[in-house]
């Protein structure tokens, strides 16, 4: 029988979430589904940091039994556990994939060029973007595949309206942001720029509601952010990811104003486009690769207020535009769709991927 481990952090009795922990806790949910005649088993490296040894050792059992392995570990964990899963691949003889999550290996690789040559080792690298593909080509890897971020979803889901047409002149275009509530993910420039705005008009035009996890390091920071703007500024709590494609579409607009220098292909955006939402989010990184300004959604000059600006009035003028972005933006969500994206992975492994699987 084929034995397969993934290795990455899914922080299962945590309330923590954030993007790598929901793809990995994703490509595990996938690997379930749909390998029913492999035995698969996953290690919890999150757990590295309270139970060193323990997890070590675990990871050493399952991995000398293992055909296949996957990691998807963040920087600091491919500096650590990437020479340790290289030896153990060389005694044990299986083959090892490394899933990438985010957008920070190129840069990382350019300070570290040992790690080039032991990611050569690696049986496939599966990047994001094809910016990330191209960089690390560059770099002299030529075990690199491109393997998109993806949801899984109904196809006959619920999407946003947009704004209703009655209701335009008089009606709040109403803005979301989901992501951690970080500084380097650009919400005060979203705060500030829905703020400027508003003020320009006798009532508010733009509201924005706010959701995410708000590490402890950060909550001084953002109180102070959000202190006398509660009239259009609602922050409300951590989304639960299962309650996504029920809860965005209640929104017309989303904000991504990001300059979080490990971003890659985020998976709100898909999140987005999955309710039919268009995304008006900062050209920074990869974003530029999935959305397609005028189509569904716009770009801006990332940490530039005055454009983050300009690009909102076009859509409180452009309000009849909306709808067919947000169509638009459902469309492409197909093109991530598991069932487009995973069987892929599962064939560079080596393994047959079943056919349709149900929702």
């Amino acid at each position: 029988m084929n034995r397969l481990v993934l290795l990455g952090h899914f922080a299962d009795h945590q309330s923590r979430v954030d993007g790598q922990i929901v793809r990995t806790r994703l490509v595990r949910s996938e690997l379930s589904r749909r390998l029913r005649d492999v035995h698969l088993a996953s290690v919890d490296t999150g757990r590295l940091s309270h139970a060193p040894i323990w997890t070590l050792l675990e990871i050493h059992r399952r991995l000398s039994v293992s055909t296949n392995a996957i990691m998807m570990p963040g920087e600091r964990g491919l500096k650590w556990l990437l020479p340790l899963y290289l030896a153990w691949m060389k005694r044990y003889q299986f083959r090892l994939h490394y899933l990438v999550v985010g957008g920070w290996l190129p840069d990382y690789l350019e300070s570290r060029p040992q790690d080039v040559k032991r990611l050569s080792a690696c049986t496939g690298i599966h990047v994001q973007t094809r910016r990330m593909l191209l960089r690390l080509k560059c770099l002299g890897l030529g075990n690199v595949s491109l393997l998109p971020n993806f949801r899984n979803f109904p196809m006959n889901r619920r999407l946003s309206s947009g704004p209703d047409p009655a209701l335009s002149h008089r009606a709040p275009l109403r803005l979301v942001y989901l992501s951690r509530v970080i500084p380097q993910k650009g919400l005060e420039l979203a705060i500030d720029a829905v703020e400027s705005i508003n003020r320009e008009h006798a009532e508010p035009c733009l509201s924005l509601d706010i959701w995410g996890p708000v590490p402890e390091k950060h909550r001084e920071w953002f109180r102070g952010l959000i202190r006398g703007r509660q009239s259009v500024i609602h922050y409300c709590g951590v989304m639960p990811p299962e309650a996504i494609p029920d809860m965005l579409p209640d929104y017309e607009l989303m904000v991504f104003p990001t300059r979080y220098a490990g971003e890659g292909f985020p998976g709100v955006i898909v999140d987005a486009f999955v309710s039919g939402l268009p995304v008006l989010a900062s050209d920074w990184q990869d974003n530029g690769e999935i959305i397609l300004p005028g189509v569904n959604g716009m770009l801006f000059t990332a940490e530039h207020p005055g454009d983050l600006e300009s690009k909102l009035r076009w859509f409180l003028a452009n309000k009849q535009s909306i709808p067919a972005m947000g169509q638009a933006a459902a469309s492409m969500a197909d093109h991530y769709h598991v069932d487009n994206v995973f069987p892929d992975l599962i064939r560079a492994m080596g393994l047959e991927p079943e056919g349709a699987i149900p929702a």
